[in-house]
C-alpha cells in the first residue's frame, strides 16, 4: 500500500510541475511559431507552422532533442495533429514530437509527381512540379529545420488526398528521406494509376527496411457491408478513389515488401474530408505501437519484487532500436 502512496504523491508532483509550467505567458496560449524560409528551389517563400514541445525550452533534460513530423497541407492539419502528439506523448504512446507544417502556395503542382499521360484531361498546365518540391524538402527544408530546432533524425511525413499521393510518391522514390509514412485516402488515381504501377515494379526490386507506412482510405461511394474485394473487381461502378487504393493495399498483401511495416485501415464511416482526423490518430497508435510499456506491466511496478528499473530500461532500449 505504502508504495501505491509514494507513487501517487510522486506523480501528483510532477503534475503539479507541468501544470505551472503549461501556464499561459501573457494571457495567450502559444502552441508554436509561423516561421518562413525562401526557397530558391521553388523560387519562392514557403510559410511553416511550427511546434516544438515544452516551447523549445526543456530544462528537464540537457540538449534534448525529438523527432520531426512533416505535414503536407499544414495549415488543415497542424493543430489536430499537434494536439494528438502532445497527448499521446503526455500518456507515453508516443515520442514528443516537433510539427512542422508546410502551408501551400500553389497545391496542385507541388502535390502531383507527375504530369498526367493521358492529355484528355483537363488539368492545368503547372501540374507535374512534385519533383522540385520532393527536391525542396530534401534539399533546403529538412536541412533548415534540422539546424534550426532541436531536431533527431527520425521523420515521419503525413499527407492526405494529394498529400497522401505525394507520400507514397515519396516512399517509393525517396524513401531515405523519412522513417515512417502516412498516408490518407491518397489520390491513387492520378497519372492512371502509375503510383501502382510503379510500386508493383519496386517492391520486387529493392527492400524497405525500417519504414512504416500506415494507408487509411475514406468510404468513397461504398455502400454498407460490401465486401471490399468485389468492390475492388467491380468495373461496372463508379467508388471514386476507393478501387485505386485498394488496389495499392492488395499490391501490400501480395507482394510483402521487404522490411515494410504496413497497415491498411478503411473506416466506413467517414467522408474523404473527415477522415484525416481519426487516421491521423491511428496513425500514430500504429507507428508507435512498441513504444509505451504495456499497461499489464505498469500494474506491477507497485510490487517490490518486480525488477521495474530493468524491465523499463529493456523497452526502451528496444524501442529506441525500432526507431534508430
Amino acid at each position: 500500500m505504502r508504495y501505491i502512496i509514494l507513487i501517487t504523491i510522486v506523480l501528483a508532483a510532477i503534475g503539479n510541475w507541468n501544470l505551472l509550467r503549461a501556464q499561459p505567458v501573457e494571457n495567450k496560449l502559444v502552441v508554436g511559431t509561423i516561421d518562413s524560409i525562401h526557397s530558391g528551389i521553388l523560387n519562392e517563400k514557403r510559410k511553416l507552422w511550427v511546434h516544438v514541445p515544452n516551447g523549445g525550452t526543456n530544462n528537464d533534460f540537457s540538449k534534448q532533442k525529438y523527432p520531426v513530423v512533416y505535414l503536407f497541407d499544414g495549415n488543415d492539419h497542424f493543430n489536430s495533429v499537434m494536439s494528438m502528439v502532445e497527448y499521446l506523448s503526455k500518456h507515453a504512446i508516443c515520442p514528443q514530437m516537433i510539427i512542422v507544417g508546410i502551408s501551400n502556395t500553389n497545391r496542385f503542382r507541388d502535390l502531383t509527381p507527375t504530369k498526367p499521360s493521358n492529355t484528355q484531361m483537363p488539368f492545368p498546365f503547372f501540374v507535374g512540379g512534385g519533383k522540385k518540391f520532393t527536391s525542396f524538402l530534401e534539399k533546403e527544408l529538412i536541412p533548415y529545420i534540422d539546424s534550426t530546432y532541436p531536431t533527431e533524425a527520425y521523420r515521419m511525413l503525413i499527407g492526405h488526398s494529394l498529400g497522401g499521393l505525394m507520400v507514397i510518391n515519396t516512399l517509393l522514390h525517396h524513401g531515405h528521406l523519412f522513417n515512417s509514412y502516412v498516408s490518407i485516402d491518397p489520390s491513387l488515381w492520378w497519372d492512371d494509376n502509375l503510383m501502382i504501377k510503379q510500386a508493383d515494379s519496386l517492391f520486387q526490386q529493392k527492400k524497405i527496411n525500417g519504414k512504416s507506412l500506415y494507408l487509411a482510405m475514406a468510404n468513397n461511394g461504398i455502400a454498407e457491408g460490401s465486401d471490399l474485394a468485389v468492390v475492388m473487381k467491380d468495373t461496372s461502378a463508379e467508388f471514386g478513389n476507393a478501387q485505386p487504393i485498394l488496389l495499392f493495399s492488395d499490391l501490400l498483401r501480395n507482394k510483402k515488401p521487404k522490411g515494410l511495416q504496413w497497415k491498411f485501415q478503411f473506416y466506413p464511416g467517414d467522408s474523404h474530408g473527415s477522415v484525416p482526423f481519426i487516421a491521423e490518430y491511428d496513425a500514430l497508435r500504429f507507428i508507435f505501437n512498441k513504444y509505451s510499456i504495456p499497461v499489464s506491466l505498469m500494474y506491477q511496478f507497485p510490487d517490490p519484487s518486480f525488477k521495474a528499473d530493468s524491465i523499463i530500461i529493456a523497452h526502451y532500449k528496444s524501442a529506441s532500436e525500432q526507431m534508430g
